[in-house]
């Protein structure tokens, strides 16, 4: 896909059984016209159970891939597939995120 990754977040039950697509950073990419939209690590549920956290970064453009001009998001995921919510670290100032603290 034009270099581009092809990531999807799942959720399932304990056994693995209920198995169900929540997330697919590609093509969310491509609705926002970016380049590249990729999660960072692992996703971090909340204490709840109903939300997902992921650190992800992003390119506009391929030459901002190639230059390495990257920002960070945290993307907000409902469990039951709802609509993300992104924040940028980038706009807040921040680069890099190392824990999350739900509180």
């Amino acid at each position: 896909m034009n270099g581009k990754p092809h990531e999807y977040l799942v959720v399932c039950n304990l056994d693995g059984s209920g198995a169900k697509e929540v997330a697919a950073f590609t093509d969310f990419g491509n609705a926002e016209n970016l380049y590249w939209f990729r999660p960072s690590g692992g996703a971090c549920w909340s204490p709840d159970g109903k939300t997902l956290v992921q650190l992800v970064d992003t390119f506009a453009t391929q030459e901002d891939k190639r230059t390495h001009n990257r920002k960070f998001e945290l993307v907000f995921i409902p469990a039951n597939g709802g609509k993300l919510r992104r924040v940028s670290l980038t706009d807040m100032k921040f680069t890099w995120i190392n824990a999350i603290d739900w509180r």
